[in-house]
């Protein structure tokens, strides 16, 4: 049976557990060194502590404080100065960094997020059925292309066009028969309305922003590191997508990604 865990310390005959609201007024990620460091040892100075010193105080209603989290892993520290460079009053935090996922992604991201899960589910379940010759149709085809669905109901705006290549989970026009049938994908498109716009074969500069982010992801990440599990090739990709994501680019004014879709998403503002 599995069981649940978390990390955390237990007070020896507490007096109460009583608390006070605890106002995040800014998160840090830190190098897993300087986490451990001052998990360890909390009572030492930081320079993130010092950069945010302004930002801590107490008032009647709060304590504003900043989270330190671990940049390689889950927990987090969060902080309260009281006008010093180290940590005055701190609490450990279990699971600090899906608290923070949770606060800074949309609803409509978080619905995309859990379209990702369930598809990396089925990818593992295929997996543990002997079957290894699945394709990306395979896993389109399950629960009547879920996935879809999914992203379609997370936007918030009508989506009038798709745009693919001419790979068989898109399409079946390439193939050998001569009357190919519809696949689900395009099924699922036609049954919303939504046009579905195929490139010219072989032609994959006609999906040019699709290929560069590809070519920018393994220039930056999957040819740049190196994994030494599945659970740390996740981690090593979360912190590689959230800072990629929340970078200032020039294509978009100087926004980065996450605030200028949060702005689309949101507000409607195009930049």
């Amino acid at each position: 049976m599995n069981k649940f865990y978390m990390n955390g310390k237990l007070i020896h005959k507490a007096s109460d557990h009583n608390t006070k609201r605890c106002e995040v007024e800014k998160w840090v990620f830190l190098p897993h060194s300087d986490f451990e460091r001052l998990k360890a040892n909390p009572y030492q100075e930081h320079e993130a502590i010092t950069a945010a010193r302004d930002l801590m105080y107490e008032d009647k209603n709060a304590y504003h404080c900043i989270m330190l989290l671990d940049e390689y892993g889950d927990d987090g520290l969060l902080i309260e100065a009281e006008g010093f460079d180290y940590p005055r009053l701190s609490m450990f935090v279990p699971d600090a960094k899906s608290i923070y996922e949770r606060f800074q992604t949309s609803e409509p991201e978080l619905k995309l997020h859990d379209m990702i899960k369930d598809t990396v589910e089925k990818i593992t379940e295929l997996a543990h059925t002997g079957k290894t010759d699945f394709t990306s149709a395979d896993m389109i085809d399950m629960d009547e292309v879920v996935s879809l669905d999914h992203m379609l109901k997370a936007f918030k705006f009508k989506v009038e066009c798709i745009q693919t290549d001419n790979g068989a989970e898109f399409t079946k026009r390439l193939g050998s028969s001569e009357k190919p049938t519809p696949t689900l994908f395009e099924k699922l498109l036609k049954q919303r309305g939504i046009r579905h716009k195929l490139i010219k074969p072989y032609t994959p500069r006609h999906n040019g922003k699709v290929e560069r982010s590809h070519r920018k992801d393994n220039e930056y990440f999957y040819a740049t590191h190196k994994f030494y599990s599945f659970d740390d090739f996740k981690k090593q990709l979360a912190v590689h997508s959230r800072k990629y994501n929340n970078f200032p680019m020039r294509p978009l004014n100087w926004k980065s990604p996450s605030d200028y879709i949060k702005a689309f998403l949101n507000y409607g503002q195009v930049f």
